[in-house]
Order: structure tokens, then sequence, then C-alpha cells
């Protein structure tokens, strides 16, 4: 019986991803003001495994005085929020399984703490999601921007934050939007736009989750990562499989997050979370 409810949960599970990931444009029109990814615990857990090693490996190399992070087809903000509960619990020295903090409502409720078996907690200490880095007094400020031609709406009741209407193409053509200064000792507050954040910048970080994979032509998908190797030093895609497949002479190389050097000839070149892959890529146009 346990063996059977455990192979119908598993075909439900990979037929949820499967739909999940096949979702026509259509769809992102008709629930664009209310949709959720429901994968978001892998999303998150992806990203803050990322965001540990990136800080690990690169924060000596950042501007002191700025990070910028661009959210691609952003849905409801879920890189977004991933990324605002990074930098908050960085910035506190807080570990990830003690306090939930919500970054939008800036609530920081520590319920009484559960007992964790030493096994698992030995487990989680080894994990690269499990702890996170102290930042610091002279930690740099976090930028902010976030596209989606379908979904700000939902985007924005999520985060309080603005989200530009713009599509893959216009940022093929050229197109970036402005950023917006996150405040480090205030993150649920952000600042208006400042002449001083151009959008011309170096970006340091663009996070696209389960949406570059909508692109079917070859050609557009060139022309996009090709910009953006331009534009930004990290790309992050997290999506449910190894798709889409971005070639060698794209502008990017893909990234081994343990050696933290090129994945070529490695086997380990990317972070997976419950089935959920998140590849890293650095600009090699940059």
């Amino acid at each position: 019986m346990k063996i059977t409810v455990l192979k119908r949960f598993l075909i439900v599970s990979r037929d949820v991803m499967a739909i999940t990931y096949s979702i026509p444009i259509k769809y992102y029109h008709k629930v664009g003001s209310s949709y959720r990814n429901p994968h978001f615990p892998a999303i998150k857990e992806c990203i803050f495994a990322f965001m540990n090693i990136w800080w690990a490996h690169e924060s000596r190399h950042v501007d002191e005085h700025d990070i910028k992070m661009l959210d691609l087809a952003a849905g409801s903000g879920e890189a977004t929020v991933c990324t605002l509960e990074w930098w908050k619990r960085c910035s506190v020295g807080q570990d990830g399984h003690d306090q939930q903090i919500d970054p939008i409502t800036n609530r920081n409720d520590q319920p009484r703490k559960a007992f964790i078996p030493p096994k698992l907690k030995e487990k989680r200490a080894q994990s690269p999601s499990s702890c996170f880095p102290r930042l610091g007094e002279k930690a740099p400020t976090l930028s902010l921007t976030a596209i989606d031609p379908y979904t700000s709406e939902s985007y924005q009741s999520r985060t309080n934050l603005p989200c530009h209407s713009l599509s893959f193409r216009d940022l093929a053509s050229g197109a970036m939007p402005p950023f917006i200064q996150i405040l480090n000792s205030d993150l649920d507050k952000p600042k208006e736009p400042e002449s001083n954040i151009h959008s011309s910048d170096i970006v340091d970080i663009a996070i696209c989750s389960f949406a570059m994979h909508l692109i079917e032509s070859p050609s557009e998908l060139f022309a996009l990562l090709w910009e953006l190797s331009t534009k930004v030093r990290w790309l992050v895609i997290i999506s449910p499989h190894k798709k889409p497949e971005i070639k060698e002479n794209w502008g990017w190389v893909l990234w081994d997050p343990k050696l933290w050097q090129s994945a070529q000839g490695h086997s380990q070149h990317e972070i997976v979370k419950n089935r959920v892959r998140c590849r890293i890529f650095c600009s090699a146009n940059i």
C-alpha cells in the first residue's frame, strides 16, 4: 500500500512539473495577476545556495557601493523575494533554519526551535543553502529591477516593488529598465530610482526562473543571451529540466558551482534541489 501511494505521488509530482514546464504563454495572459509558481520552495533553496557560493567567491570583486540584480520574466517575484530574504538574513547574520524573516513585511518572527536529530543537523550544516554569511556594516547596497510582460501585477502585489512590462525581445533589442536601490537597514522600503543608478551599468546577477525555455526560436534565444552577455556578469537559469540549451559561442560559459570555474570537463555543473535545476553562467563578454 505504501509503495503504491508513493508511486502515485511520484507520478503526480512528475506530471505537475511537466505541466508547469510546458505551460503556453496564453496561460500567463489569463493568470497574470494571480500567478504563483508551485515550485517556490525548491527555487528558494537554489537561489540561497547560489547566493552563498557566489558571495564566498565574488564578494571581494563586487562594487562596494552597489550590487545590481535583474529578475528576468519575474513571475510573481520568486527570485526577488528569495534574494531579498537572503540579503536580510545575511545583514542580520541569521541561520537559515532557525529564523523566518519576511523581506517584504520586515517581520522577524522566531518560533520555538524544533528538535533536529544530530544526523540531520550535520547534513544541513554541509548544505550550501543552510547557513548565511554575514555581510557586515560596510556591505554594499542592493539594487533591483524586474521585467515581465504578463505578470507585473502579481509581482507588484507580492513584493511592493515595480515590475516593468518588458519582454525578452525588448531586452534583446537593448532595453534595460531602471534599478531601485534597497536600503540594507530597511529592505521593505525601497528608495525611488536615483540618477546615479544607471541602467547602462554592468548588472552583477540576472536570475531567470522557469521562463527562458519559453523561447522556442534558437535565433531569438541567441539574440537575448548575446545582448545580456554584454551587460550582465552572472546569469542564473532555474528550471525543471536542462533547457534551454546554451551553446558555447552564445556569450556565456557554463560554471561549476563547486570548483567555481568553467564547467568544461567537469561533471558538477548545476545545483539541484527537489528536481529543480539551477545552472550558473559567467559572461564571456565582460
